[in-house]
C-alpha cells in the first residue's frame, strides 16, 4: 500500500515540507531536522517546585468553581431538552399510523377500480398469466408514477401466485403473507406492513375477488415505506431511519434487493441489524450502534456530532401486520439551536467569571514565562518523535508521498518506488496525476480544487479502490483512503494505496470456479435431448415433494406415459426423427403443466410427471389435454420435413397412505401397461 500526503508546509529544497517545523535543506532523500528558536523572554518557561506549589491550588479552585456552574447549567438545559424532544418523539409512532392508514385508504380504492374490469376478473378466473401481463404492465408503470406502488400481484384462490407484475419472471409459489391469509380468512380486503422477500419493509393491500358470489382469486398492491418515512421528516431538524432485525431476513435475498433499489448499506454495518432507509446521510460512525444497543430505551439519550451539529436520537418498535416485531424506528434532530441557546447563556457567565479571576490569571502568566527550563527535555522529546516518524517513514513496507495543495509531489519513501517504479528525482515536483491513467488523470486536478471550495468529499475520509499507473504505463488496480489534517496551520490529504492485482486476480478464479462447478451441477440434472429433468433429478425432487404434500394433507397423482409404438418410429423415421419427435414430446409437457408440476424423461420414450395438490379426476383431465395436444403437434426433422406425428399412452395413479416413490410410481406404470392394452393413445387409472 502507498501512501499520498497532500499538504502545505516548511520550504525543503526550495519546497514546502508538511512535516517541518523550520527550514532546512538535505541532499538526496528528504530528511527531517529541527532547529529551536530562543532568546531571553521568549524561551520556553523552566519548571519549578514554586510553581508547581501555587499551580494546583489555583488550578483546583478554578476546576471547582468551573464544575459547579457547568454543572448546574447543563442539568438545567438537559432537562429543557429532555422534556421536549421526549414531547416529540411521542408524536411520531402516530403520525406513521395515520400514513399508513391513508395509504391503505388509496390502494384499497384503487384496487376497487382495479376488479371491477370485467376482462380482468375473466382472465384472473382462469388463470391467463400472459393476458394479465399484458393488460396491466403499463397500469402498474402508471401507478407507480402517481401513487408510489411497486408491487402488483395476482393470485388464484388457492393463493398460488399467478403473476408479479414487476417480476413477470418470476412465477410460481404459494403465497402464505399474513395480508393474504386475513384477506382469505374474512372474504374482505386486508392490509398493513410486511417484509418483503428483499427484505425491505412494504405496505401491501389485499382485495378478495369474487365473479358470480364465487372466489376467483386475489389482487394485491404494496408500496415501499420511503415516501411514508420521509414524511416524517420535519423542517425542524427532526430525521428518521428504519431497520430490520436480520433474523427477519435473507442476506442474499436482501443484498439483491439493495441493488435493485441502489441502497449504499451493507448487511455487516451492524451485529444485528441491517438498515433499509433514512433521510440522514451519512450517518456518523457509531451512531446507530449506539441506538441499537439501546433499543429499548425511547429518551433521546444517544448523541452523536453531525457535520458539526449537535444530534441526538431515540428507536421505536417498528411491528408488521401480524404483530410481529421487526425492527426499529430511529428518530434524530439536530439540537443546535438549544445548545446555542444553552452556550450564549454559559458565554455570559464564562465573561463575569474571566473578569473576576483576571488579577489571578496575570499572576499565573508572570510565572509561567520564567519556565524555560524544560527546553532541553522538549528538545529530546522532539528529536526522539522525528527520529521514530523517519523510522517508520522510511522502512514501512507502504509506499508514501507527500504532494502539496496544488498536487504536486514533494517526498517519497521507498516503499512507494517500488509500488510505481520512480525514482524521487523522477517525480519531484510533477504533479500526483501522473500516477493515474486516463481519464481520472485528467480529472484529478478537478476533484481537488472542488473538495477545497465545497468540502464535499469523494475519496477524502472515504477509501475506495481505484486504478493506478505505473511508471512503465502498466495499469493496476490499487485500493485508496485519503484522510486530512493540519498540521502547525498548515492543511495536509494523507492516502493509502495498495496493489491489490493478486487479489483481483484470486476473485476471478475463484467466481470462474464458482460458475463452472454451477454449469457441472445444471447438466448432471437436465436431460440434453428434451431439455426436461433427468430421473436421477426426479427421484430427489419428486420423494421430497410426496413428503411435503404428505405432512400438508394434500393429494399427489403422478403420470407416467409413453410414446406408442416408438421403435416402429424409430425403425421408419430413423433415430434422428425419433430424437425430434422425443424433443417436440418434452416441450409439449413442458407448455402444458403447472409452474408447481414436475416433469422428467424416465427413461428412453417414458417420461413422469408429478401433480401436487390435485384430485385425481382433474389429474385425468390434464392427461387427455396432453393426449390431444401431443397428438395435433407437428414433428420436423432437422431438415425440415415434416415428420408423422406421435401418440401417447397416459398411466394414472394417486399417492395413499404408506406410498412411498417406488410404489406410486409402480401402480402409475401398472395403469400405463393397461393403457396400452387397451389399444393406446388413452388414459388409465
Amino acid at each position: 500500500m502507498s501512501l499520498l500526503i497532500y499538504g502545505r508546509g516548511r520550504v525543503i529544497n526550495g519546497k514546502r515540507c508538511g512535516f517541518c517545523a523550520g527550514k532546512a535543506r538535505v541532499s538526496g532523500q528528504h530528511k527531517h531536522k529541527t532547529r529551536v528558536w530562543a532568546s531571553g523572554k521568549d524561551a520556553f518557561v523552566a519548571d519549578s517546585p514554586v510553581l508547581r506549589r501555587l499551580m494546583w491550588p489555583l488550578v483546583a479552585t478554578l476546576l471547582l468553581v468551573a464544575t459547579v456552574v457547568a454543572a448546574a447549567f447543563w442539568y438545567q438545559q438537559e432537562q429543557r431538552l429532555q422534556d421536549a424532544l421526549a414531547q416529540r418523539i411521542a408524536e411520531i409512532p402516530s403520525r406513521l399510523q395515520t400514513a399508513q392508514e391513508q395509504q391503505l385508504a388509496v390502494m384499497g380504492a384503487l384496487l376497487e377500480r382495479i376488479t371491477a374490469d370485467r376482462a380482468l376478473r375473466e382472465a384472473l378466473r382462469k388463470g391467463d398469466r400472459e393476458r394479465l401481463l399484458s393488460d396491466n404492465r403499463e397500469l402498474l408503470e402508471e401507478l407507480r408514477r402517481k401513487y408510489g406502488i411497486s408491487h402488483f400481484y395476482f393470485q388464484d384462490r388457492n393463493r398460488y401466485s399467478i403473476l408479479r407484475v414487476q417480476f413477470p419472471e418470476k412465477k410460481g409459489g404459494r403465497i402464505s403473507r399474513h395480508t393474504l391469509l386475513e384477506a382469505e380468512r374474512t372474504g374482505k380486503p386486508a392490509g398493513g406492513l410486511e417484509l418483503g422477500s428483499f427484505g425491505l419493509l412494504i405496505l401491501r393491500m389485499v382485495q378478495p375477488v369474487f365473479s358470480g358470489g364465487e372466489l376467483i382469486g386475489y389482487v394485491e398492491l404494496g408500496k415501499e415505506m420511503d415516501d411514508i418515512l420521509s414524511g416524517l421528516k420535519q423542517p425542524d431538524g427532526v430525521e428518521v431511519a428504519l431497520a430490520i432485525h436480520k433474523e427477519m431476513v435473507k442476506r442474499d435475498a436482501w443484498e439483491t434487493g439493495m441493488k435493485l433499489t441502489g441502497r449504499q448499506f451493507g448487511w455487516d454495518d451492524y451485529p444485528h441489524d441491517v438498515l433499509i432507509h433514512t433521510t440522514l446521510w451519512p450517518i456518523p460512525p457509531g451512531f446507530l450502534d449506539r441506538l441499537l444497543a439501546e433499543h429499548d430505551r425511547q429518551a433521546f439519550s444517544v448523541k452523536a456530532k453531525i457535520a458539526g451539529k449537535p444530534w441526538r436520537a431515540a428507536t421505536v418498535p417498528v411491528k408488521d401486520a401480524s404483530g410481529r416485531r421487526v425492527g426499529h424506528l430511529f428518530v434524530m434532530m439536530d439540537v443546535s439551536a438549544q445548545k446555542a441557546a444553552f452556550w450564549q447563556m454559559a458565554a455570559v457567565t464564562a465573561a463575569i467569571s474571566i473578569s473576576m479571576l483576571a488579577l489571578l490569571m496575570a499572576f499565573l502568566f508572570s510565572l509561567l514565562r520564567k519556565a524555560d527550563a524544560h527546553l532541553h527535555a522538549q528538545k529530546s522529546m522532539l528529536h526522539m518523535t522525528e527520529a521514530r516518524q523517519q523510522a517508520i517513514f522510511d522502512t514501512v513496507i507502504d509506499g508514501i508521498v507527500m504532494i502539496d495543495e496544488l498536487g504536486r509531489i514533494e517526498l517519497v519513501n521507498p516503499a512507494f518506488q517500488r509500488v510505481f517504479g520512480y525514482r524521487f528525482d523522477e517525480v519531484r515536483g510533477r504533479n500526483v496525476s501522473m500516477l493515474m491513467p486516463e481519464p481520472y488523470r485528467s480529472a484529478h486536478d478537478g476533484y481537488l480544487q472542488h473538495y477545497l471550495a465545497s468540502g464535499e468529499r469523494r475519496i477524502i475520509g472515504i477509501g475506495r479502490e481505484v486504478l493506478g499507473q505505473r511508471k512503465d504505463g502498466s495499469v493496476f488496480p490499487m485500493e485508496l483512503a485519503v484522510s486530512e489534517t493540519l498540521i502547525g496551520g498548515q492543511r495536509l490529504f494523507t492516502g493509502l494505496v495498495r496493489d491489490i492485482t493478486a487479489r483481483k486476480q484470486a476473485e476471478a478464479d475463484l467466481i470462474n470456479s464458482l460458475q463452472l462447478q454451477q454449469e457441472y451441477q445444471q447438466h448432471a440434472c437436465v436431460d440434453a435431448l428434451t431439455g426436461l429433468h433427468n430421473r436421477r433429478w426426479l427421484e430427489d425432487a419428486f420423494a421430497r415433494q410426496m413428503g411435503r404434500c404428505a405432512k400438508e394433507g394434500q393429494t399427489v397423482v403422478v403420470v407416467m406415459l409413453d410414446v406408442d409404438h416408438f421403435k416402429h418410429y424409430n425403425d421408419t423415421q430413423g433415430h434422428f426423427g425419433g430424437d425430434c419427435a422425443l424433443r417436440a414430446l418434452g416441450k409439449a409437457i413442458a407448455d402444458n403443466i403447472r409452474p408447481n408440476d414436475l416433469a422428467a424423461r424416465y427413461g428412453g420414450e417414458e417420461f413422469s410427471i408429478m401433480l401436487p395438490d390435485t384430485r385425481l379426476g382433474d389429474a385425468v383431465s390434464m392427461a387427455e389435454r396432453l393426449r390431444r395436444e401431443v397428438g395435433k403437434i407437428p414433428v420436423q426433422a432437422p431438415d425440415g420435413r415434416r415428420l408423422p406425428s406421435i401418440t401417447l399412452s397416459l398411466g394414472l395413479a394417486e399417492m395413499k397412505a404408506g406410498d412411498s416413490l417406488e410404489t406410486l410410481i409402480a401402480s402409475a406404470d401398472a395403469a400405463l401397461y393397461r393403457a396400452k392394452q387397451n389399444g393406446r393413445n388413452c388414459v388409465s387409472v
